[in-house]
């Protein structure tokens, strides 16, 4: 029996034979699956062969050694033996998923129970038994997988359903322009508005990782602003091949900030006169902030203030509104030349680093 379990004493039997009780727990570690010990103070004392055939490492490699041995890491040895004992404390039996590494490197998933021989004295040791449960978990792994890659194709189909509803909400308000003079202004920004929320949806529906970036947001407004209005808008990344870092939006926020983008900047073209030079959207992005500068000539000098709502209209009330209480800071300066510059400042929890999914 000693190939079977190193420790098992023999009781009530000749030199030849097993006695009863011996045989048929000889039958039980032989059938077992599981790698079945015997630890005292985590040294091993008594291996089954399953446990060696698991580890691959023969029982005289073993015994003797530390169970440190059988994990990849200090922190996974030592986590387990917390768990462990911290339950056998409790209950009087100790079970955790950890994992092993086998004699060859390949790294193991084990359900590792263990109960003490005596409950009240654990100097006298504690057996245990491991399963290797590798394949379980790995055909798990692949099952979420399978299911996290169907979730991504059906939010990615929805995105773009609804960028397409909303882009065919916006031609049916563009056949409106024209039949009511007087109501033409405000269903061309009812229209630059519902572009803005589809520029949200349609980034999400191509993007794997379902990730807004500021930069093709605010480029993406630009283009359909220029497209309604007629008129010329510079758009421009700062230090694009140098220090410019993209950030992403935060999902939460991004509808928000689209039509904050848009506000803005169709209100830097309605109200620069044509002679004037064209409107520049500035954007920059260090991967945790980012900054867009717009700059344009009124034709007016009618003073505002945001804060205090002195001045606003329409469009700017709206800014107001929705601009997030933490992560974004829009102010306004003069400069030379009757220039207006427009600066939205946003950082965490509006925009943060772009990451990637499983990174």
């Amino acid at each position: 029996m000693e190939s079977a379990w190193n420790g098992i004493e023999r009781r009530g039997q000749g030199a030849t034979g097993l006695s009863p009780a011996e045989a048929q727990l000889r039958s039980i570690l032989q059938a077992s699956p599981a790698g079945i010990g015997l630890s005292i103070d985590r040294i091993i004392q008594s291996v089954s062969t399953a446990m060696t055939t698991m580890t691959g490492y023969a029982a005289e490699e073993l015994i003797g050694q530390s169970i440190r041995l059988l994990y990849p890491s200090d922190e996974d040895f030592a986590q387990a033996g917390h768990e462990k004992y911290t339950q056998i404390a409790q209950r009087g039996i100790g079970a955790v998923e950890t994992r092993w590494r086998r004699k060859d490197g390949a790294i193991l998933h084990i359900l590792l129970s263990a109960v003490p021989i005596d409950p009240d004295d654990l100097s006298r040791g504690v057996s245990f038994a491991a399963l290797d449960i590798t394949l379980r978990k790995e055909l798990e792994q692949r099952r979420l997988a399978d299911m996290e890659r169907q979730r991504e194709v059906l939010v990615r189909e929805v995105h773009h359903r609804i960028k397409n509803n909303l882009q065919s909400v916006a031609g049916l308000l563009r056949r409106e322009l024209g039949l009511f003079m007087e109501l033409d202004p405000h269903l061309e920004k009812a229209i630059t508005q519902v572009h803005a929320i589809a520029v949200v949806h349609g980034l999400q529906s191509v993007d794997p990782d379902e990730a807004i970036r500021l930069c093709d947001t605010v480029g993406h407004i630009c283009a359909t602003v220029g497209e309604q209005t007629l008129r010329p808008l510079e758009f421009r990344i700062e230090n694009e091949h140098t220090s410019f870092r993209p950030v992403q939006i935060n999902r939460d926020e991004a509808v928000a900030i689209a039509l904050i983008l848009n506000e803005l900047i169709l209100n830097a073209v309605k109200h620069s006169p044509e002679p004037a030079p064209a409107p520049q959207v500035l954007l920059h992005a260090d991967g945790a902030r980012g900054q867009i500068a717009i700059r344009n000539t009124p034709s007016g000098g009618a003073e505002f203030d945001l804060d205090s709502g002195f001045g606003l209209n329409t469009g700017l009330r709206l800014v107001k509104s929705l601009l997030p209480e933490r992560g974004a800071r829009l102010s306004y300066a003069r400069e030379a030349g009757n220039v207006l510059c427009t600066v939205l400042r946003l950082e965490a929890p509006v925009v943060q680093a772009i990451t990637l999914k499983g990174s």
